[in-house]
């Protein structure tokens, strides 16, 4: 529950800037290729409080009506449309980005390792990308887990997300990076290159301000997907726990975590940001590094344990009938031994330095 509300606080905030976006593309003002002045822009909104803060708590507001309203019905049947609908967007996008003068350097360092940067914290980057973008160690999928029918194939829908999410992170790689050095912006630059990138590829296109619109709501509604997954495991328990209405229960959850969370990470790009830091990081960063690369992982190791271990006579019969009893074994030895050992070897190299 830690670990999601960590996640919800910050995850606001990255949020409120799609809307942000949405409305920049239907003034046009972002539709330049010349990638000083969409640093600026970028730079500048999310250092402006009020706007930060604005854009966060409509954000917040969206999650909580969605999850106030019940997730199963409407957000299942518009994600079967929309989602593959990005899917397409991502697409047509890669196509351009990799026209552009000069993309062919940004593929290459996309596509080529650098062994010297392999290290404990890139490990740790890695895991923690590969939990947040999995949704595991957070109780997500054990929360939307339940909603499953007994014919779900468990290990069929779990190879499917897996498989989608690894997709969808090499398309936003082939998608942002060729634009990243066709317009000499650093790759360095975190979440900031979609809102920098992007609009310059509009700029190029014909039909770009549309297109710009098109690709922020989809960003948003994807982005809503992923937001009302970590409130909801928050407000499940709460209801399963204390007995709480769901709609008592989304308010609790919502406004502590905009009031305690999302304000400090919203406010950590501006003037107060240095005032701010703890332990060298912002409020948002400190957010994102102890919900992705500790509590995350830790969940996960723990989750793997219990399942290995706690409930294994309840999980085999189920997937003895999705998998090859020497898969089986095979899984039970990564769930309940290989998984947890690793894990904690990498949290323990993380805490000692």
């Amino acid at each position: 529950m830690l670990c999601v509300y960590l996640i919800l606080g910050f995850y606001c905030v990255v949020g409120g800037w799609t809307i942000a976006y949405i409305v920049e593309a239907i003034k046009g003002d972002i539709l330049t290729t010349d990638a000083k002045v969409l640093s600026d822009t970028f730079t500048n909104f999310i250092a402006d409080p009020t706007a930060a803060l604005i854009y966060t708590a409509g954000f917040m507001a969206i999650t909580a009506l969605i999850v106030v309203a019940g997730v199963q019905a409407g957000i299942e049947r518009i994600c079967k449309v929309l989602m593959p609908g990005l899917f397409i967007l991502m697409l047509f996008l890669v196509y351009r980005s990799l026209s552009l003068p000069g993309a062919i350097e940004g593929v290459m360092y996309f596509i080529t390792p650098d062994w010297s940067k392999l290290s404990i914290k890139m490990v740790l980057d890695a895991l923690g990308l590969a939990v947040f973008s999995l949704s595991v160690g957070a109780g997500l999928m054990i929360a939307y887990g339940s909603y499953l029918s007994e014919e779900t194939k468990i290990v069929n829908a779990g190879l499917w997300i897996a498989g989608l999410a690894t997709m969808a992170s090499v398309l936003a790689g082939l998608m942002i990076l060729p634009a990243v050095f066709a317009f000499h912006v650093d790759p360095a630059a975190g979440p900031g290159l979609t809102f920098i990138t992007m609009p310059a590829l509009f700029a190029q296109m014909a039909g770009g301000q549309l297109l710009a619109l098109v690709f922020f709501s989809l960003l948003l509604f994807a982005a809503v997907t992923s937001s009302i997954s970590i409130l909801e495991p928050a407000v499940a328990f709460l209801i399963d726990e204390y007995s709480m209405g769901r709609l008592a229960a989304t308010l609790w959850v919502s406004i502590s975590n905009f009031l305690i969370l999302c304000v400090p990470a919203a406010l950590s790009f501006g003037s107060m940001a240095e005032s701010m830091k703890v332990f060298g990081k912002t409020p948002f960063d400190l957010m994102d590094f102890v919900a992705s690369n500790l509590l995350m992982p830790l969940g996960g190791m723990f989750a793997a344990v219990f399942v290995g271990w706690t409930i294994w006579h309840k999980i085999k019969p189920i997937l003895e009938d999705e998998m090859h009893k020497h898969v089986l074994t095979g899984y039970r030895l990564l769930a309940a031994v290989v998984a947890p050992l690793l894990i904690a070897i990498v949290a323990y190299m993380t805490i000692k330095g």
